[in-house]
């Protein structure tokens, strides 16, 4: 009686190790695919070589793992393409991790005729194993908090003074 007793004690402990190590692989499995996932983001970037700053709408995979964009799809116009439409010939397209791709929205974010809004972009992707979807709400107001202090260079403004402002910006945008 107490060996049958004693057996069947560890076969339920048995069984509660299975279960708990298939728990445990399961959770492992779950936090290198977290781990190993494309991270896509859209953002606005600004940037000014001389004296008129742009405004970009930039695409980055900030995961681990390749991504394929498989639609990009903005809830406004954009003024300076003929149709008002980006993304409607590149995709599908594949973001390597850390790479990103960027198009203008505003060529003078100061220029009165391209009047600052929301943008909501919904953007879908994929990977090898799962798909991802994700609305980002983009503020172009965000610009007026910002300071930018380029001037365009006259006639008398060396190489020099040209390449350091071109500099400058670069290592502005790398902060």
């Amino acid at each position: 009686v107490i060996q049958a007793f004693a057996a069947t004690i560890g076969i339920i402990a048995s069984l509660i190790a299975l279960w708990q190590s298939k728990k445990s692989i399961k959770l492992t499995e779950k936090s290198i695919r977290e781990a190993n996932r494309p991270v896509v983001a859209v953002y606005l970037e600004y940037s000014q070589v001389i004296s008129t700053p742009k405004e970009y709408l930039v695409i980055k995979n900030f995961g681990n793992t390749p991504a394929t964009i498989d639609l990009v799809e903005l809830d406004t116009k954009i003024n300076i393409i003929k149709d008002g439409e980006i993304f409607t010939q590149s995709v599908p397209f594949i973001l390597a991790p850390k790479q990103s791709f960027s198009t203008v929205l505003r060529v003078d974010v100061f220029d009165s005729q391209q009047a600052e809004q929301n943008i909501n972009v919904k953007i879908n992707y994929h990977d090898s194993i799962q798909q991802y979807s994700d609305t980002f709400n983009l503020n172009q107001n965000l610009v007026k908090d910002m300071r930018f202090s380029k001037t365009k260079p006259s006639k008398n403004s060396t190489v020099q003074q040209v390449l350091s402002q071109t500099t400058e910006e670069i290592i502005r945008k790398n902060f």
